[in-house]
């Protein structure tokens, strides 16, 4: 078996695979401002190393809170694919708390609190993953690089609400999906 000859045939797929994934415009997308989505799908975000930094911490929470949280009756999964037809994401933590179903979104960032100016963006990806995953409740938890400090926000969700952010999510998509 011609093993590099693999590996490069796998990573060309991969490459085929992510560029396209990256073009198509997601709930982080359609809970952002749609001027900026649309540049960022089309044009692409560039990384910086707050990026790749805040992607390491989300890969450590993701590796050890849900150990921590069962101890606190919570049972989590991390990385939890929510879709709804062509609009989908990755939800950070989707948790079974003695029967109340919750989405967990954390953001890391130097202003972990309200007056962060991507905030309402932060809370409306939040309340789009808690509706299409049919959680109960959002839970956003917005940290520190160094995690020292944190700020903790939630909503509550009804077949209402649920039913009403689905509508507007799908909307939001559909706008950027035709831009």
């Amino acid at each position: 078996m011609d093993v590099v000859g693999s590996i490069v045939r796998a990573v060309e797929e991969l490459k085929r695979e992510y560029a396209v994934r990256r073009a198509e415009p997601g709930i982080s997308h359609a809970a952002a401002c749609l001027r900026y989505a649309f540049h960022a799908v089309t044009r692409g975000k560039p990384v910086s190393d707050v990026v790749l930094y805040g992607t390491e911490l989300h890969h450590w929470f993701g590796r050890h809170a849900p150990s921590v949280l069962e101890r606190h009756g919570c049972r989590c999964e991390s990385e939890v694919k929510v879709a709804l037809g062509q609009l989908s994401g990755f939800a950070d933590m989707l948790c079974d708390c003695s029967g109340t179903r919750a989405v967990i979104e954390l953001k890391f960032t130097k202003t972990p609190n309200a007056s962060n100016p991507f905030f309402r963006w932060h809370e409306r990806q939040l309340k789009y993953y808690a509706a299409i995953a049919g959680a109960d409740i959002g839970v956003l938890l917005m940290m520190s690089f160094d995690l020292s400090r944190y700020s903790i926000f939630h909503v509550a969700l009804n077949d209402e609400s649920r039913r009403a952010l689905v509508r507007e999510a799908l909307a939001r998509y559909e706008d950027l999906a035709r831009a």
